[in-house]
C-alpha cells in the first residue's frame, strides 16, 4: 500500500539554447561578419496579454457545439462516467488557451478533457460588443467505453472512446489572471531543449508544479510472500496541461512495486509550473513510499 508520497521538483527552465557540441568549423574571411550561431539566439518574450473576468459589461464566452460530433457508440465495455473541471483562457478568435486542472478524475477522463477543450470553439467574450480575451471555468461531463477496433493488418486491440457528447458547462472562473502569456499551441523545436535548474531554487518569476491528485500505488512485490519496505524513486515530466508525460525509474525498489508505482504515477495530477505568467514543462520526481500490509503506520501525505 502506498502510506507516503513525496516529491522533490526541479523547473526545466524554458530557454532556446541547444547546447550541441561545438565542432571546428572553417573561419570566415575578415571581411565577412561571422554567420549567426543558432544555439546562442535566444527567442523573443511572448507579449502579455490582458485578460478579462466576466462581470457587469463583460459577457462571458459561449461554447459553440462540438463539430463533427462523435458517433455514440451501441457496444462497449468498461464503462465510465465522470466530470473534470478546468480553467482556460478564451482568445479573441474563441480558443481555449492555457488549459489548466481546477477539479480532476483521475483518470483517462482528465486527458479526454484536455483534448476535448482544446478542440472545442468558442464565442469569445466581448466587452462594448468587441471580442476580447476572458477567463473561464468549463466543466465536462464525459462518458467513456472500451471498444474493439482492428487496424489495416488485421490486428485486433481495445480502445477507449467516447460513449456520447461531452456536456459542456461554461462557469464563473476561480481567481482569474489579470493577464497571461499565451502557452504555444505547438512546441517549437527550440523550445524543446531546456536547462535545469537548482532543485531548491525556481526565482522570483518560476512557480514550480503543485501536485493536485495522486493516486494509490498498489503493493504488488515480483514475490508476493517478501515484505518490502522503502521508496521507489521516479522521474517525469509535467507538461503545461498539468499531466504527467514519460515516466521513467530512477531508483528502483523491487520489479513488481516499480510498475506499480509507475502506474500510479501516471495518473497523478498537477498545476503546471508558471514562468512569466505561461505554463511551461517542468521535470518533477516522485518518492513513492511503499509498507507492506500490516505495517501501515500513517496515511498517504505530501512533504
Amino acid at each position: 500500500m502506498l502510506r507516503s508520497i513525496s516529491f522533490v521538483l526541479f523547473v526545466m527552465l524554458a530557454t532556446a539554447s541547444l547546447g550541441a557540441q561545438q565542432t571546428s568549423t572553417p573561419q570566415p574571411p575578415p571581411s565577412q561578419p561571422p554567420p549567426p550561431d543558432s544555439s546562442q539566439q535566444v527567442a523573443p518574450p511572448r507579449d502579455r496579454v490582458k485578460v478579462y473576468a466576466p462581470r457587469s459589461g463583460v459577457k462571458p464566452a459561449k461554447v459553440i457545439a462540438m463539430d463533427p460530433l462523435p458517433q455514440r457508440v451501441k457496444k462497449c465495455a468498461n464503462h465510465r462516467e465522470g466530470e473534470v473541471v478546468l480553467s482556460l483562457i478564451v482568445d479573441t478568435k474563441g480558443r481555449a488557451r492555457n488549459i489548466m486542472f481546477q477539479s480532476v478524475d483521475g483518470s483517462d477522463l482528465d486527458r479526454f478533457a484536455i483534448s476535448i477543450a482544446s478542440l472545442d470553439q468558442f464565442l469569445p467574450g466581448t466587452l462594448d460588443g468587441k471580442p476580447v480575451v476572458v477567463a473561464e471555468s468549463l466543466r465536462i461531463h464525459l462518458e467513456t467505453c472500451v471498444v474493439l477496433t482492428g487496424d489495416p493488418t488485421g490486428k485486433i486491440g481495445a480502445r477507449q472512446v467516447l460513449k456520447s457528447v461531452p456536456l459542456q458547462h461554461i462557469e464563473k472562473p476561480k481567481n482569474p489572471p489579470e493577464e497571461v502569456v499565451f502557452a504555444p499551441a505547438e512546441v517549437p523545436d527550440s523550445e524543446l531543449d531546456r536547462k535545469v535548474s537548482r532543485p531548491d531554487y525556481f526565482g522570483t518569476s518560476k512557480s514550480a508544479p503543485v501536485l493536485l491528485y495522486s493516486a494509490n500505488a498498489q503493493y504488488t512485490p515480483m514475490h508476493g510472500t517478501m515484505q518490502i519496505r522503502g521508496i521507489c524513486k521516479i522521474s517525469l515530466v509535467v507538461d503545461p496541461f498539468g499531466l504527467p508525460e514519460n515516466p521513467r525509474v530512477l531508483k528502483s525498489l523491487d520489479p513488481g512495486l516499480d510498475v506499480s508505482a509507475l502506474a500510479a504515477v501516471n495518473d497523478y495530477r498537477f498545476f503546471p509550473a508558471i514562468e512569466d505568467e505561461e505554463p511551461v514543462s517542468a521535470a518533477v520526481v516522485v518518492d513513492v513510499n511503499f509498507t507492506p500490509p500490516g505495517l501501515d503506520l500513517y496515511s498517504p501525505g505530501i512533504d
